[in-house]
């Protein structure tokens, strides 16, 4: 499965900027979940994992549009650009299990 992170020279023309580590987003636009408590609610989600916690999804998408534009770039002359539209129509998320120790004696990682 293919990292969609961006390279620091992705970044720097996305955002026009040379990036610091920190500075701008590592993933562009459009690739962030907003999940509501009806959908948590769905998903059975009632506890919430740690920030920065890595989990699998299986999600099913439909498209729901295309297109493709052609722009002027200083650089290049023109490009043509390609998008395609999904809407998340089912989704799966397999949360972190606790470890038995965990449960018994609680995570020595919030300490």
């Amino acid at each position: 499965m293919p990292n969609l992170a961006m390279t620091k020279e992705e970044a720097k023309n996305e955002y026009g900027v040379e990036p610091s580590d920190d500075s701008l987003p590592k993933y562009p636009y459009g690739l962030t979940l907003y999940l509501d408590d009806d959908t948590l609610k769905k998903l059975g989600i009632t506890d919430l994992p740690k920030v920065g916690t890595s989990m699998p999804a299986t999600i099913t998408v439909m498209v729901t549009g295309t297109s493709q534009r052609a722009t002027q770039s200083s650089k290049e002359g023109e490009q043509m650009r390609t998008c395609l539209d999904l809407q998340i129509t089912d989704m799966d998320i397999t949360m972190p299990t606790k470890s038995a120790a965990d449960v018994l004696y609680g995570s020595s990682s919030n300490s």
